[in-house]
């Protein structure tokens, strides 16, 4: 890797750029005086929480900043001045020499238009005297470039694509002119991890092949540091650390950082409980005096209240802003938590007593020639007391599965009984489904999406109360809200005025609402940014202790399964291919495709060299 870091190699060169924005009539500051460099072929990363400023940062580089929302400072593209350019000509250079893709490709790509005239539209944009049938030709190269083999994608529309694919296809269109640097925001997010690192390793292989420079937006450092040579991590609308991923990855200065390494699930190990990292981002307009991290560090005093630091060098090419860095630094060592739990401390399943019990189940969509096979005998039981994991990649048939397990998606055939009812077996009466919903609730990956907008909490709380068995206990939204750490005050809110984290909460509150004794958790931590994901990983898990809650948890982090379940299934292809103790099946996978998912996790990701690696779980 490059770790070439001075003015006279940067093909992109930002100084003392602020953003300002107005809110509630008032400019306020959304950025800060930011300062960075990428040279050419090099990879940066800029990492951070929502709302640390740095897809702001980036959008301002390619002039792409929203309506009332300003920028100010230098920046430079190849020695030359971006604010003596006319509107047209950035125009030009950002179509030309710096390209953008999306965290979503739904958001670059026309789903009217096909995959092939989106890109041979690029082309043509370079080079207007192509014929049509070059320039197919060679919109079919730039599909294979980026690992597209079958001529016939250029034909599909993006809607018949899987995600993996779509991002792939954005990356070709960006790259269809050349461009000298990429600007990649949050391309893996919503991907699971073995497309996740088919996509990273497309971009370094693209870097290295075109001598492209890359410029990385994520919040997730694991990525960072996979694929980057230097980071720099914001928060708060200005950079607290920057240097090369080595030194910031194994001994990072900012307890900022520190904070997002320890905040990141292990998957080498289940720890009793992850850091915590109180509070959240303060937004634009509410940065407090001094320090802005000050009122979430515990390594804070009375001096980092007084006057907002300054960028100072710790060692080479790394900087701080940190007043106490020097003191500190000693004690910001990434480890392992210390406490590791063993076999003997993991939950005891009551095996006789099956909540969900499912037998040679089978799920078809369609029919004839066009019949896809979703879920294909699958075999699967979550006993009273204990957490169950269901892994794979996306379209592995998951998600379909646990549909059918909570009732939103009826088996093809095969038995599927939750709480004793057989969800496959003929019309259910109303007591057969006051069974079904009082045994399982389900808890989804995007909350926003099926909260109310037009309901307040409280009334959205209300709603769920008025379902549950007059049986039970009922739970009022103040005390609902308690349970999932939620002032009562936000009963008054809509899911408009939360954050991601708040949302999700909202949405476990409201699955509680019924009294469950199982709740089905479908991907509801991998939007969330580490530090948030930490906290709802220790929510479920004081839940489950205080309620005795049983989870059925769908993900494909595999690090996430190993914190908060006991037995894991893994589905390719809608076949269940390896199963077993979660210990077992992360630590000894016997499955060639288990294998396959555990090399896709970054590197980082298991702590190599920063934790003993002989404390697995047994």
């Amino acid at each position: 890797m490059t770790s070439l870091d001075t003015t006279e190699s940067a093909v992109l060169d930002v100084a003392a750029l602020s953003i300002r924005g107005r809110r509630a009539g008032a400019e306020v500051g959304i950025v800060d005086n930011v300062a960075l460099r990428v040279a050419s072929g090099e990879a940066i990363a800029v990492v951070g929480e929502s709302g640390s400023g740095k897809s702001l940062t980036v959008r301002a580089l390619l002039d792409l900043l929203p309506p009332g929302v300003t920028a100010a400072g230098s920046i430079r593209f190849d020695h030359r001045s971006l604010g003596k350019l006319t509107a047209r000509e950035r125009h030009r250079l950002r179509g030309c020499q710096l390209a953008f893709v999306m965290q979503d490709p739904f958001t670059m790509l026309n789903p009217l238009q096909r995959c092939g005239e989106q890109i041979m539209a690029a082309l043509r944009a370079r080079d207007r005297r192509l014929t049509r049938k070059l320039c197919r030709a060679q919109a079919v190269a730039r599909l294979e470039e980026v690992g597209i083999s079958d001529p016939a994608v250029a034909d599909r529309y993006p809607f018949e694509l899987s995600g993996g694919m779509r991002q792939r296809v954005a990356i070709a269109a960006a790259i269809a002119e050349r461009p000298r640097v990429l600007v990649a925001d949050e391309p893996t997010t919503a991907l699971d991890v073995t497309t996740q690192r088919e996509i990273l390793s497309l971009l370094d292989r693209l870097r290295r092949d075109h001598g492209l420079s890359l410029v990385l937006i994520t919040h997730d450092l694991d990525v960072a540091f996979s694929v980057c040579d230097r980071v720099y991590v914001m928060y708060a609308g200005t950079v607290v650390e920057s240097g090369p991923t080595a030194a910031v990855a194994d001994r990072p200065r900012h307890p900022y950082t520190f904070s997002l390494i320890q905040a990141k699930p292990p998957l080498d190990v289940r720890v009793d409980r992850l850091l915590n990292l109180p509070g959240g981002v303060p937004s634009p307009g509410n940065w407090p005096e001094g320090c802005r991290f000050a009122p979430r560090c515990r390594w804070a005093t009375d001096e980092c209240t007084h006057e907002h630091p300054a960028l100072n060098d710790v060692a080479p090419a790394h900087q701080v802003r940190c007043v106490r860095a020097g003191e500190i630094e000693h004690e910001l060592v990434p480890r392992a938590a210390p406490t590791v739990i063993g076999s003997d401390r993991l939950a005891r399943a009551d095996e006789t007593e099956a909540l969900v019990h499912v037998r040679a189940a089978r799920k078809t969509f369609g029919t004839g020639r066009r019949a896809k096979v979703a879920v294909e005998s699958a075999d699967i039981d979550v006993f009273a007391g204990e957490s169950v994991g269901l892994v794979g990649e996306s379209g592995s048939g998951k998600t379909t599965l646990a549909r059918m397990i909570v009732g939103l998606t009826r088996p093809t055939s095969g038995e599927v009984r939750v709480g004793g009812v057989d969800l496959g077996q003929g019309k259910l009466s109303r007591a057969d489904w006051s069974m079904v919903r009082s045994t399982a609730q389900m808890a989804f990956q995007d909350p926003y999406s099926t909260l109310n907008l037009r309901l307040s909490v409280g009334d959205t709380l209300n709603e769920a109360i008025r379902l549950a068995p007059k049986d039970t206990v009922r739970r009022d939204p103040a005390e609902l809200l308690d349970l999932v750490g939620l002032p009562t005050s936000y009963q008054q809110r809509r899911p408009t005025q939360l954050s991601g984290g708040e949302r999700q909460r909202v949405a476990i509150a409201r699955a509680l609402a019924r009294n469950p004794r199982l709740i089905v958790c479908d991907e509801i931590v991998s939007a969330l940014d580490v530090s948030v994901q930490a906290h709802v990983l220790n929510l479920l898990a004081d839940l489950r202790r205080d309620l005795g809650l049983s989870y059925l948890f769908i993900t494909h982090d595999l690090a996430v399964v190993r914190q908060v379940t006991e037995r894991v299934y893994v589905l390719m292809d809608g076949r269940i291919v390896e199963q077993g103790s979660t210990p077992a099946v992360l630590d000894d996978p016997r499955d060639s495709y288990t294998k396959q998912l555990i090399r896709s996790v970054p590197a980082h990701h298991r702590r190599d060299g920063l934790v003993d690696r002989s404390r697995r779980t047994p």
